[in-house]
């Protein structure tokens, strides 16, 4: 049982401290409605897509950019 507390611990503490990053996109396909967007901002913390839309800047988070390439986010699920 203790070992299960601190691997939990553990994991909690990776996920909290996980990086932030932007990847700025000049098009992204949404694959359910079939449209592209222009130049969308994905944000990524840790290895999961938190949001998808309209780019901004976000101060101290870095920036993939990806602004003359064409994105089809989560396109392949591991």
């Amino acid at each position: 049982m203790r070992r299960l507390a601190i691997v939990l611990l553990f994991v909690s503490a990776a996920q909290a401290g996980a990086a932030t990053l932007i990847v700025r996109a000049g098009r992204l396909l949404d694959v359910n409605a079939g449209t592209y967007a222009s130049d969308q901002g994905i944000v990524i913390t840790g290895n999961r897509i938190e949001s998808v839309g309209p780019f901004e800047l976000i101060e101290g988070v870095r920036v993939i950019d990806l602004s003359g390439y064409t994105v089809l986010p989560a396109f392949a699920d591991c």
